[in-house]
């Protein structure tokens, strides 16, 4: 089944459940062939960071909550380079029109629409 190229978005990519969970199964994913050939993970967040930064962050939890084990180092470098970060606060709407404009640019560079998922933006207190 070939899958078509997707732009996962999580909203508090910097956070505990995006560390301990979400990446740990998406590298699993990676790991067993199930995500497609073209994909990117955006990570947005209020904190400010850059893609290394938080590359080492979620190191950490795949290394401790991934079914696989400790991750390897060459297939983590292959996994984290689909792997960025956004740092924008959710209530401003530039930081949406930036993101439109980082998938806009991810479906030039692949030649097609990509599937686009998101996690929910935190609700305001």
């Amino acid at each position: 089944m070939k899958i078509l190229p997707t732009a996962i978005v999580i909203f508090g990519g910097a956070g505990d459940l995006t560390w301990r969970k979400l990446i740990p199964s998406l590298y699993d994913l990676y790991l067993d062939g199930r995500m497609p050939a073209k994909f990117a993970i955006i990570a947005v967040d209020r904190a400010p960071a850059s893609d290394s930064q938080l590359h080492k962050r979620l190191l950490a939890g795949v290394n401790q909550f991934s079914r696989k084990g400790k991750a390897k180092q060459t297939e983590w470098h292959a996994f984290v380079r689909h792997v960025f970060y956004q740092e924008g606060d959710f209530k401003d709407p530039a930081t949406y029109s930036k993101l439109e404009q980082r998938c806009s640019k991810l479906d030039k560079d692949w030649k097609v629409s990509a599937n686009r998922i998101s996690t929910s933006p935190p609700r305001p207190p």
